[in-house]
């Protein structure tokens, strides 16, 4: 059975679109006025080459939480995983979201598992989001792990919501801290400094020099520290995301005072939920 792209016309005169399962086009046509649709146009989906599924395919924190909660309460009512995901991909808000899952769907109906075909696209769909899904799989228990798995992803998507919430007005106000002393530096103090030369002003206290110097150090390297710092945080990232680096990286993490018995807890608690939900899936140790 293929999976159809539509538009269409609803009875009223509204437009409408999805997609829809059937074995050739003209019984898609069929379904569609049995729905009292009048079809537009219709196109197959053939999956990954057509609807662009592969490595380059990004779900949100958001997007993926809704689709597990939504393939969890399709799977749960009886529905085939194909038929999940073709309904998912039909009530899909997004083209490249519903050209992912029409590529998941395809793999599935070549025979592989939902853990497997979700591997085609490891930037939605993460390694432990996949573990998680293939040890529902190997239980029979799909339905119910998925269910728990949408409960951790929405408390983790409602924790990271109110930590980014808490965090705006602290990161608004260093932003502006930082550009009225970037101002001050640039374009007031020099002209203090004209100031004190018409004075005459040839004693000035350690304070007040030492400003000076860091205004001139600002307007004449600056510029230069900002490009250095921005090339330097790039390579950084390219460096942690060669495993050796970022194994050595994590280590020194967990040395530092505070932040390292902090993420020691945070790992502990994100390991002890995902446990239980695959324990509770009937997977084993």
């Amino acid at each position: 059975m293929a999976a159809f792209e539509y538009k269409a016309l609803t009875a009223d005169g509204r437009r409408t679109s999805g997609v829809i399962s059937a074995d050739t086009a003209r019984a898609a046509r069929r379904e569609l006025r049995d729905r009292q649709l009048t079809p537009v146009s219709l196109t197959e989906a053939r999956g990954e080459k057509a609807l662009g599924f592969g490595g380059s395919g990004r779900l949100s924190d958001k997007e993926r939480t809704l689709l597990t909660r939504q393939l969890a309460v399709l799977v749960a009512s009886g529905m085939t995983v194909e038929q999940a995901l073709t309904a998912a991909a039909g009530d899909s808000g997004t083209s490249p979201q519903r050209g992912l899952l029409l590529g998941v769907r395809s793999q599935v109906m070549e025979g592989a598992t939902l853990a497997e075909a979700m591997r085609g696209a490891p930037r939605a769909f993460p390694p432990l989001f996949r573990a998680v899904v293939s040890s529902g799989e190997s239980a029979g228990r799909l339905g119910l792990v998925l269910d728990q798995l949408a409960h951790h992803l929405e408390r983790s998507y409602r924790l990271r919501t109110l930590v980014r919430s808490a965090l705006i007005y602290p990161i608004i106000l260093g932003i502006m801290a930082t550009a009225m002393v970037t101002a001050l530096m640039v374009w007031v103090v020099p002209k203090l400094v004209e100031q004190f030369a018409m004075l005459g002003a040839s004693e000035l206290p350690p304070l007040t020099r030492f400003v000076i110097g860091l205004s001139g150090f600002v307007r004449d390297w600056g510029l230069i520290v900002l490009l250095l710092a921005g090339v330097g945080v790039f390579l950084v990232l390219r460096v942690l995301k060669i495993p050796a680096w970022k194994r050595r990286w994590d280590a020194l993490i967990l040395r530092v005072p505070f932040f390292g018995d902090m993420n020691r807890k945070v790992a502990s608690a994100r390991f002890a939920r995902i446990h239980a939900t695959m324990s509770g899936a009937g997977a084993t140790v």
